[in-house]
């Protein structure tokens, strides 16, 4: 079903997608001591997991002062925790979520889905779930954990169908089912299949958190516990090695323990506001990026701002001291550009005047090339006439931009030649020159002899005044995280389940490989629901 998005559309796409690549590789976790007793701060050693890692804290049960008993418990209550709970209650168990913060932060618009009926009652296409799969390993370079992706590709259809079922209809919420409607995907201008669905008002930008507020209402409703400001420190193991409980601080500095009788699922976010793991992930000049131009706070807090930073690789610590192994080499995170044009296939410099890749590459992976270009910050240039600018523009979020859509004024410089364009860029007027010339002779010649952007969406730059517009990319958030079996239970360095510990979300490594998928829309919060689901719902059934 083809549809054409509006301006706002490709607006809230661009404000809530993103790729990107990391370059360093990255140790193992230190393996649990599993002759101490439970609880005595000497598993995970420094010394074999790195300064990031530190050691547990020496924290006992015997040091809490409540105790508390529940079938599972969540550590974290974004949408992968929210699922987990859910998925968890719907098997019977009774479940205690705890979260760090004082109320859910969420982020996003949609999340993708594979022919669940909803779907396919509103026109939507039927695929075939192991071509998208097969797509999806190619593009991550079989980096990724297949099992994990099969969970997606053959479960979330139905899953969707089960929210909808067992909340969503009853609870007033808009759903959106809807499709960018590309015949032509050979581009990867247009690299999205029409599996998106939107939950939560469309007329918001981040509606994620209406739809993370009404799992809520809904898990509180059947007697799901919730604990704000009661963040987890450390999981207890029993003389075997199995998680049974939790030790938590409540907000006056008191700890609390959480037993678990069925286990634990870990659902607590990404690493990218701790300096120590992402200097341990990442290279130098990504850890810095990371640093500088996260955007993560900003974008995912609910009625105010954060008192403390959010992704700060508690999880992963409490994991990792509890036995569990980081994914191997690279990290991932999510970026995406900022600039009116975001999407918008235009010749493409970087910061010495050079252009650099096909601009027709999704922006969802741009990161990836973008890292390998000097420069003090992972920016780049737009430049386009003033044809350009008064036409129609391909897009990525619609396949074209009508007449007067873009409005650069604000963010561009402008100039009647190239060289004083250069100037305001400090760019050296030479190179642009060269540049642009290479870059006109291939718009006239039909042919992209460097980089092999199609035809349709060579764009000369030769009507004055010229406009160079800066994008710079920011970070949500990182992606790695430790490893999981095909049932989403957490495991150690051989490979083996650790008992009573599973995990969802960003806490998960080996789903994104080396960059952001970029074949279908919010895949971050579709993976978080489906991994959330069985993470829960394994946990409860063990």
């Amino acid at each position: 079903m083809a549809m054409n998005l509006s301006r706002r559309d490709a607006l809230r796409a661009a404000g809530v997608l993103g790729g990107g690549a990391a370059l360093a590789a990255l140790a193992g976790c230190a393996p649990t001591n599993m002759a101490g007793s439970a609880g005595d701060g000497k598993a995970g050693s420094a010394t074999q997991g790195g300064d990031w890692l530190g050691e547990a804290p020496a924290v006992s049960k015997k040091d809490c002062t409540a105790t508390f008993e529940s079938d599972v418990v969540v550590l974290g209550s974004a949408v992968a925790g929210s699922l987990a709970a859910l998925a968890a209650e719907d098997e019977g168990a009774q479940v205690t979520v705890l979260e760090k913060w004082s109320s859910f932060h969420y982020g996003g618009f949609g999340a993708a889905f594979v022919n669940s009926k909803y779907q396919l009652e509103r026109g939507l296409p039927e695929y075939d779930p192991q071509e998208i799969l097969t797509d999806i390993n190619r593009s991550l370079c079989y980096r990724c954990d297949a099992k994990l992706w099969a969970l997606w590709a053959f479960h979330s259809g139905e899953i969707l169908d089960w929210l909808v079922e067992k909340v969503l209809a009853d609870s007033g919420i808009a759903i959106t089912a809807k499709g960018f409607g590309f015949e032509d995907r050979t581009s990867e201008i247009s690299p999205f299949y029409d599996t998106v669905v939107e939950i939560g008002d469309p007329e918001v930008g981040d509606n994620y958190r209406e739809f993370v507020q009404t799992l809520h209402d809904y898990l509180m409703g059947v007697g799901v516990e919730f604990k704000f400001e009661t963040p987890a420190v450390k999981l207890d193991q029993d003389e075997a090695g199995r998680v049974v409980g939790v030790i938590a601080q409540n907000a006056a500095g008191d700890y609390e323990y959480y037993a678990a009788k069925k286990g634990v699922v870990v659902c607590t976010g990404g690493f990218g506001h701790n300096d120590d793991m992402i200097d341990e992930f990442f290279s130098p000049r990504i850890a810095r990026f990371l640093r500088e131009q996260n955007w993560y706070n900003g974008v995912m807090q609910t009625d105010k701002t954060p008192e403390i930073p959010l992704d700060t690789g508690d999880g992963h610590k409490m994991l990792c001291w509890a036995g569990a192994q980081m994914e191997e080499k690279t990290h991932p995170y999510n970026s995406w550009p900022t600039s009116p044009l975001c999407g918008v296939p235009v010749l493409m410099v970087n910061q010495r005047g050079y252009r650099f890749l096909n601009e027709a590459t999704s922006f969802l992976n741009i990161p990836h090339v973008v890292a390998e270009q000097p420069g003090d910050d992972l920016a780049y240039w737009k430049i386009l006439d003033q044809a350009s600018l008064d036409g129609e523009l391909p897009s990525a979020f619609n396949g074209v931009m009508p007449k007067g859509a873009v409005d650069v004024s604000t963010t561009e410089l402008k100039a009647d030649t190239l060289e004083e364009l250069a100037e305001q860029m400090d760019i050296d007027p030479d190179v642009l020159k060269a540049t642009v010339d290479r870059y006109n002779e291939m718009c006239a010649n039909g042919f992209d002899e460097d980089y092999g952007k199609l035809p349709k969406y060579l764009l000369p730059v030769s009507t004055p005044p010229f406009h160079a517009v800066k994008e710079t990319l920011v970070c949500a958030v990182t992606m790695g995280g430790v490893k999981c079996d095909g049932d989403l239970r957490v495991v150690d360095a051989d490979g083996a389940p650790i008992p009573g510990i599973y995990a969802a979300g960003n806490t998960v490594g080996r789903r994104f490989g080396w960059s952001y998928e970029a074949s279908h829309i919010g895949l971050t919060n579709s993976l978080a629901i489906v991994h959330g689901y069985f993470a829960g719902k394994n946990c409860a059934t063990s």
